[in-house]
């Protein structure tokens, strides 16, 4: 078991149950294609996640944290999943600006011990922020990738009761022959609507010029795109 594994089990065995959670999060996601930040994790196959997210204000008004896991299928290795367990802090600046440090740590029991650490940190308001990610074990590849962010969301009309979310990323490689794609952009746009403790959405994901990338370092003359639907329900308790 990693090292970092570890200390993350050992920071839930001694935090969590010293607080007092406010809310406890169950999602269930269907998708056309697993689809994580413009690449696919299934080869273009259906994909189904599961999170459970554990959210608790530890300084009322000033500091938070989430900490949970995702569980998805990997149709590449039968029989395979994929583990996942994120935590992420915010500290609440004023006026809604925060700045968020975020980690991690991404489990390919199909790639044996070729598994990902990846730091991250975002900040702005929570209409409107930027975040940047880095890893330097991008997918099990052994070489590094930093993920820019940018994402916003508003609340429609109170007619419709629903919130609008729009994230745009770009993933850049440090060596680009190891992971067989060059530099792109992807988005997400989401909608979303809420009824007493349920939360529906329902996501379109889209890549943006991505090309391949063969052995000698050379690029294919074909720009792509691919797309994935994804609907969620999520419980909070």
């Amino acid at each position: 078991m990693s090292s970092r594994l570890i200390v993350f089990l050992l920071a839930l065995i001694v935090f969590i149950p010293t607080l007092k959670a406010t809310s406890l999060d169950f999602t269930i996601t269907a998708s056309t294609d697993s689809m994580f930040r413009g690449t696919t994790g299934t080869d273009h196959g259906v994909a189904i996640f599961g999170n459970t997210d554990f959210n608790h204000e530890l300084i009322s008004n000033i500091l938070s944290v989430n900490l949970g896991t995702l569980a998805t299928n990997v149709p590449a290795s039968s029989g395979k999943i994929e583990q996942d367990y994120y935590g992420t802090f915010a500290f609440n600046l004023t006026n809604d600006f925060f700045i968020s440090p975020a980690f991690t740590y991404y489990s390919y029991y199909y790639l044996g011990t070729n598994n990902t650490f990846e730091y991250g940190i975002s900040l702005g308001h929570k209409l409107l922020n930027a975040g940047a990610y880095y890893t330097d074990n991008y997918n099990g590849f052994k070489t590094s990738s930093t993920c820019y962010q940018l994402k916003g969301n508003v609340d429609l009309p109170s007619g419709v009761n629903a919130n609008l979310a729009v994230e745009g990323g770009y993933l850049t490689y440090g060596d680009e022959r190891r992971t067989a794609w060059s530099n792109y952009s992807y988005y997400v746009v989401s909608l979303s609507r809420t009824i007493d403790s349920r939360t529906f959405v329902l996501s379109f994901s889209d890549t943006i010029k991505r090309r391949e990338v063969y052995s000698d370092g050379s690029k294919s003359s074909n720009n792509y795109q691919d797309q994935a639907i994804f609907a969620s329900g999520i419980q909070r308790f």
